[in-house]
């Protein structure tokens, strides 16, 4: 059994470097990679969960509501498995959508994560800085958007819709993907438009089968996305599949038990030959051992480190083996969004 290993070893940093320098680096993002901005804190996913679940219960703030499962010392090692359900972010998103209906629950996650004074982490910061071609996020803020702004950085963002893109858009958004030549920003769980939830929501009738949700968070959803996620030209677009297969993976933040990476992993990655397969690295704070496991059989070696010091070491060691002049072009251009398929 493996163990888990709070920093990246030396040799594997040149060819991540390199990846990331040549565009050959896809970054993946979760609510984790948020961790250390300013203004309003915006949760991680196992934080929205234990919300939610107090929120449900009537606990109050400083109860635990994993103190809810009681558990046999023989069971201890599964704790994970028999506790997963309060911190499920899918399962209980489906329970407190179902109490609510569509429209408050809506109006509540978003009350809970979109907030006017948040600002992009330092790790947000650090990567619209470098030479990604392709950021994929299951972030529904618009954090990684304002960093790269703010780093001057043209970008194309595609949020995927839960229903699947239609095939004519689904053709025109891989064409423009295609002719686009900086940062492809792919929103893979959708996101919350600028207008409320209640707005979006105002008139329809929670029993209309044609009802979708901007978001996919609850199993349900995952359930739908993942029925149209192979579908070509509406669900992942061809290019960001293509780019998957012949990238290594960034994972920051992100926890890489979600069903939607694992089926691409299997579609796109699993098949290859295994000196096809790069080394891919994950950043996740104490990840439970079994996933460790699970995924280095899988050439995804995962890491226990804080994302904020991660972000410091890839700054400091990208400059040392890049140092600036060299990739100063590379950040400047146009800073406003240079299209938005949604």
């Amino acid at each position: 059994m493996s163990q888990v290993s709070n920093q990246i070893e030396p040799p594997n940093w040149k060819p991540l470097l390199q990846d990331i320098h040549d565009g050959r680096c896809v970054a993946f993002l979760g609510a984790g990679a948020n961790i250390g901005g300013g203004g309003v804190e915006i949760p991680t996913g196992v934080k929205l969960a234990k919300d939610l679940v107090r929120h449900m219960t009537g606990l109050k703030a400083a109860d635990n509501p994993e103190d809810l499962v009681k558990l046999n010392p023989p069971l201890d090692k599964h704790k994970d498995m028999l506790r997963s359900g309060l911190t499920d972010l899918a399962r209980v998103s489906l329970h407190l959508r179902d109490q609510l209906g569509a429209k408050d629950f809506l109006d509540e996650i978003r009350g809970r994560l979109i907030h006017q004074t948040c600002q992009p982490s330092p790790l947000l910061k650090v990567l619209a800085s470098l030479p990604f071609e392709l950021i994929v996020t299951t972030n529904y803020d618009c954090m990684m958007e304002a960093s790269l702004i703010e780093a001057q950085r043209p970008f194309y963002t595609v949020v995927q819709p839960l229903h699947g893109f239609d095939e004519k858009r689904g053709r025109q958004i891989n064409e423009e993907l295609n002719n686009f030549n900086s940062v492809r920003l792919y929103k893979i769980h959708g996101e919350f438009p600028p207008q409320p939830a209640a707005a979006l929501a105002a008139g329809q009738n929670d029993d209309d089968p044609g009802e979708v949700s901007p978001i996919i968070i609850t199993e349900e959803d995952y359930i739908r996305f993942l029925t149209i996620l192979p579908v070509a030209f509406r669900g992942v677009p061809s290019w960001i599949q293509g780019k998957i297969k012949n990238s290594r993976f960034l994972f920051l933040g992100y926890g890489l038990e979600d069903w939607d990476f694992r089926t691409l992993y299997e579609a796109l990655i699993e098949p290859l030959p295994k000196f096809k397969k790069p080394m891919s690295y994950a950043i996740q704070w104490e990840p439970p051992q079994f996933w460790v496991d699970y995924w280095i059989k899988r050439t995804v070696r995962i890491y226990s480190m804080d994302v904020r010091n991660f972000a410091a070491d890839l700054r400091q060691k990208y400059d040392d083996m890049f140092p600036p002049p060299a990739v100063a072009g590379k950040n400047n251009g146009d800073a406003s969004q240079a299209g938005q398929a949604v």
